[in-house]
């Protein structure tokens, strides 16, 4: 919500632009993601959907309780006008025009339909069944106000525990059914607790064998099961248990006992055993590459992202390799290893809900209330490390200074020069209440370089002995402006004006440069300890200035 909100401080318009088409096949999780990134290394892209509108399972798989349509509206809306990413609906792959037709016409063509073909139970009167996929997508389209008052729900994943959440709120009593326990269930274990609180019933052990209809009923022959040796996928095999065939009468039967993705219009090249034949880096042959639930199977909406997003560094290392094969893009997580032996514990925020009777009676209330501005804080207080690279901090100071950036809080704009001078005995400018939410760089004026250079001990994340950042623009070979900050040389960073101005309406030589850095000599008061630190500073300077020549 707060990024919509603030979408013009938040997402940038991408200047960059290339002139390589890509296609993207689904607008889905993984569609969105990969169109994304794309879009913000300036590739023009163009999303094809099937449906009158994006989303894919965002849109018409995840009930409204759990996502608000508007929310993905809304993110579709900022892809289009803000990004400038075009959407053409209403066009299907094999009906509208085919793959070949897409891999053409465009430099690389991005596959993530995603999986939502259900999977057959093989059983008599299968045909009575609605399929779970199919069900919650008429529900966000607004097309189905049940009257079923008994509804079976076959399956253990997150489909059949929507669809079970779903009908409660449409009055009707679902039961699910599965033919394991409850702790071999795919379905993510909070939302099998909170679709217990909520008053769904579950039959644990049961495995349907036949559907029939009679009169105006559906009765459900059920086998009960044991657990067996473990199978392929490492869970007990459920055997039946002879002798205890059962009934179940009810309205409706509604299975959700798998997805796969629908391949039939994919090249038989690009197919292996009825899957998509796909290396490491999601390439699957000529410029065509896939990700998300197309590939994997059904997964979460992260791991959809994630994978759009590698799909997206796969095909801009492909359209710049000039390869006819996508090169190996790497994605490696080194966590550290930290010692909290000395660290406060912390719990974690309870994240506020309204409760079971009250949003049971509601297809669009949201469950989830949100957290207020205090929790968020001390929920990101309890960060201890989350294997991201970065910079020191003694090292963004100078360089965002020299880029003439600012900081911008809950409550103001700082420039980073004087984010970084507190004055006074003070370590801060911040107030008690006051957190920072983004730093805004400027884009660089045309003939603009930039330069970073420190002088450490030992690695690029060590303290540093002195750094420097130098940013210089220059025209018909003369500077014309110029922002040089030093740090580790004094109790802030330090601005080096007398070398600044020095620099101005001169062309950059390693004279110049040389003559620029003598200038630290006019204000340097180094004490005892610390003379070294004066040439280590004098060099950093000339060397920033000659590289932004």
């Amino acid at each position: 919500d707060y990024i919509l909100e603030n979408v013009d401080r938040l997402i940038k318009t991408p200047e960059a632009s290339t002139e390589k088409k890509i296609a993207v096949v689904g607008s889905g999780p993984a569609g969105l993601s990969a169109a994304y990134f794309l879009r913000k290394r300036g590739y023009k892209v163009t999303v094809f959907e099937k449906e009158d509108t994006a989303g894919g399972v965002l849109r018409y798989g995840i009930p409204p309780f759990r996502l608000p349509k508007r929310l993905v509206e809304k993110t579709v809306e900022i892809f289009q006008k803000k990004l400038g990413i075009e959407f053409r609906f209403n066009t299907e792959i094999g009906r509208d025009l085919t793959l070949k037709d897409l891999m053409d016409r465009y430099d690389a063509v991005f596959f993530a339909t995603g999986a939502w073909k259900e999977a057959s139970m093989q059983i008599p009167g299968e045909e009575l069944m609605e399929n779970g996929l199919d069900f919650l997508k008429k529900v966000n389209k607004g097309e189905t106000k049940t009257l079923w008052k008994k509804v079976v729900v076959i399956g253990g994943g997150n489909v059949a525990i929507d669809v079970a959440r779903v009908l409660l709120r449409l009055g009707a009593e679902p039961t699910i059914v599965y033919r394991r326990t409850e702790k071999e269930m795919p379905a993510l274990k909070e939302e099998v607790q909170v679709a217990k609180e909520e008053g769904v019933k579950f039959e644990f052990l049961t495995q349907p064998v036949k559907a029939e209809k009679v009169g105006e009923k559906i009765v459900l022959t059920c086998v009960k099961m044991k657990l067996g040796p473990l199978d392929e996928t490492g869970r007990p095999k459920p055997v039946p248990i002879e002798g205890s065939e059962f009934t179940m009468e009810c309205d409706a039967v509604i299975k959700a006992i798998g997805e796969r993705p629908d391949l039939s219009f994919m090249p038989a090249e690009f197919l292996e055993a009825n899957r998509l034949k796909c290396d490491v880096s999601r390439f699957i042959g000529r410029n065509l590459f896939a990700g998300g639930d197309v590939v994997t199977g059904p997964a979460t909406v992260v791991e959809a992202i994630a994978a759009g997003r590698k799909a997206a560094e796969s095909i801009n290392a492909y359209l710049t390799s000039k390869k006819e094969e996508a090169p190996a893009v790497k994605w490696e997580m080194k966590l550290e290893k930290v010692d909290v032996s000395c660290l406060k514990k912390m719990g974690r925020v309870e994240v506020p809900e309204l409760s079971p009777k009250d949003r049971i009676h509601s297809l669009e209330t949201e469950d989830i209330i949100g957290i207020s501005w205090e929790d968020a804080k001390y929920e990101a207080g309890r960060c201890l490390n989350c294997g991201c690279v970065m910079a020191h901090p003694s090292d963004v100071a100078p360089a965002l200074i020299a880029l003439n950036a600012e900081v911008v809080t809950n409550k103001r704009t700082i420039p980073a020069e004087d984010f970084f001078r507190p004055g006074g005995l003070s370590t801060t400018v911040l107030e008690p209440d006051e957190i920072v939410v983004e730093i805004k760089v400027p884009t660089p004026k045309p003939g603009t370089k930039s330069k970073f250079m420190k002088f450490s001990i030992r690695s690029s994340i060590d303290f540093p002995i002195v750094n420097c950042a130098t940013a210089i623009r220059s025209q018909n070979g003369v500077v014309e402006e110029a922002r040089i900050c030093l740090n580790a040389v004094a109790p802030i960073p330090y601005r080096v004006k007398k070398a600044e101005e020095y620099i101005k309406g001169k062309p950059i030589t390693e004279q110049i440069a040389e003559e620029a850095a003598e200038k630290i000599m006019e204000d340097v008061n180094p004490l005892p300890y610390n003379t070294y630190k004066v040439s280590i500073a004098k060099a950093l300077i000339k060397r920033t200035i000659i590289a932004c020549k």
